[in-house]
């Protein structure tokens, strides 16, 4: 099944055919960004590739979603079971080039950690990517599997590890901010006395030997 969010609206949309595809799309805030974020799950399956077409077909909604709403950009996280040399894996299977090939007509980028995120008995594969408008990439400073996490299932030879993501945020800590009194505000019968005070408390410890230069200084 698939959720989006629209202008507070859930629509969701169960196809008998392609229901194994997992998606989930929200609205979220990074810094001065609105950002739609969705994670996506395709099986590993030769038999119905219907699924793959369909998560196009909700990248494709998803730009246009990004568009009529003044978004952002997109970033997608998922298991898209897509094998690609192109982004460091070591072989390439037919959904990988389909998911390669489809994305060049597209806004969006393919991030990689260009290591292994799925651990298999003889090997593994980078099947675990981020989907992201083309003007975001230069946001991600840090992309990396963190292969020292527990499997879980099918440990310790097969699984899938967490990948790390750091992006950078664009607010900027404003350092131009200046202090500004609003003098209308003031109480000056309040501020006469404490200043009376003061200077009488400062002639008091002056040597009556001091001179006005020294004072100055």
């Amino acid at each position: 099944s698939q959720i989006f969010f629209n202008q507070n609206q859930l629509k969701t949309d169960n196809d008998s055919e392609c229901n194994n595809l997992q998606s989930i799309w929200a609205i979220a805030n990074s810094g001065n960004n609105r950002l739609l974020i969705g994670t996506a799950y395709i099986p590993p399956d030769k038999i119905n590739e219907a699924k793959t077409e369909l998560f196009l077909k909700e990248c494709t909604m998803a730009e246009s979603f990004v568009s009529q709403n003044n978004l952002d950009g997109i970033i997608i996280a998922g298991d898209f079971n897509a094998r690609n040399t192109y982004w460091g894996d070591s072989n390439t299977n037919e959904r990988g080039k389909k998911l390669f090939a489809s994305l060049q007509d597209t806004s969006l980028s393919i991030i990689s950690p260009g290591e292994n995120t799925f651990s298999w008995y003889n090997g593994g594969s980078i099947i675990d990517l981020i989907i992201t408008s083309d003007k975001l990439t230069d946001n991600f400073i840090c992309t990396q599997v963190d292969q020292e996490s527990e499997l879980f299932t099918g440990a310790p030879n097969m699984g899938h590890f967490p990948v790390l993501n750091q992006l950078k945020s664009k607010r900027k800590l404003r350092n131009d901010i200046k202090t500004r009194y609003n003098l209308s505000k003031c109480d000056w019968n309040k501020w006469s006395s404490e200043m009376d005070q003061q200077c009488a408390q400062f002639l008091q410890t002056t040597s009556s030997e001091t001179t006005a230069p020294r004072l100055w200084e």
